[in-house]
């Protein structure tokens, strides 16, 4: 699961992670506030495993979902939405907003896995 504000750009070498949910452990920006930041070392690790909520100072309070997780349904790549370790959104990837966070982090999981 990956912070559903969250934009991967590089596998970062600070942090690593045996099962990271997009395939590796990314550097990149948070797109949370009015203008993409970097987010700090400290919190990389909500950046990539969601769950940031009351814990990264850039998480939004008033954020809908905690997390976004990727999967391969019927042989289709979807996402699913959560917010306290619970689904409250899913959808297949392909009907995405090409430019969005969501279909970015999409297309990362599938790069590194296999359907």
């Amino acid at each position: 699961m990956a912070c559903p504000y969250f934009m991967p750009a590089i596998v970062s070498d600070r942090l690593r992670a045996a099962r990271a949910p997009l395939g590796g452990v990314y550097a990149g920006a948070c797109h949370s506030g009015p203008a993409p930041a970097p987010p700090a070392d400290e919190v990389i690790e909500y950046c990539n495993f969601g769950y940031g909520r009351d814990l990264c100072p850039l998480f939004p309070a008033s954020a809908v979902a905690d997390a976004v997780r990727f999967t391969y349904h019927q042989g289709k790549l979807i996402y699913v939405l959560e917010r306290e370790y619970s689904p409250i959104e899913h959808g297949a990837t392909a009907g995405l907003d090409p430019s969005s966070i969501l279909a970015h982090q999409a297309a990362i999981f599938a790069a590194n896995t296999h359907s």
